[in-house]
């Protein structure tokens, strides 16, 4: 995961501010903590999703390594980085779900504005991807949070965010579901 994700989807509530005060270089040690994911646990206690069990080796391969043949360097120790291989041609049509999409060039293999980082690291957890082929099934691989893109689009040049809505703009944005 990139920075702050492994924080966000995989350390218990009761150790985030141990995890944030840990010197880059212990990252090793999170290994553990991504091998026996507190959200897998809440899928299968929550929705009697079936997730892989521990230890969750596939996620060390996913957000701390690298996947072998795409961003993983050699002699790599785990790491909460963001692994980028540069020479990953640049897609003509961008997916939102990176490599899950078969996008080579999109997230984990670094992190592009539209990758829809929530629902890929979603369904990783949930073993939903080719690396856990067991609970690459449905609904495991289907897995999302509804939200597939911005309300704004991106702009043309840098900073290449939209603005946020103001906070004193009240109106209601609904957001259409997928069709």
């Amino acid at each position: 995961m990139s920075a702050a994700l492994v924080n966000k989807d995989e350390v218990q509530q009761a150790y985030k501010d141990v995890f944030n005060a840990t010197e880059p270089k212990n990252d090793r040690r999170i290994a553990s903590v991504v091998t026996d994911p507190e959200p897998a646990r809440l899928l299968n206690a929550i929705y009697g999703l079936t997730v892989p069990p521990t230890p969750r080796n596939d996620l060390v391969t996913i957000f701390l390594t690298g996947i072998p043949g795409l961003n993983q360097p050699p002699l790599v120790q785990p790491a909460e980085i963001a692994h980028l291989n540069l020479a990953t041609p640049v897609s003509a049509s961008p997916n939102r779900l990176g490599v899950l999409g078969g996008d080579n060039q999109g997230y984990p293999n670094g992190r592009r504005l539209g990758d829809d980082v929530t629902d890929i690291s979603l369904r990783a957890v949930a073993g939903g991807t080719p690396f856990t082929s067991a609970q690459n099934v449905a609904p495991n691989n289907q897995l999302g949070d509804g939200v597939d893109q911005n309300d704004k689009p991106f702009l043309p040049n840098f900073p290449y965010v939209a603005s946020p809505h103001q906070g004193t703009d009240y109106q209601v944005r609904r957001i259409e579901p997928r069709h």
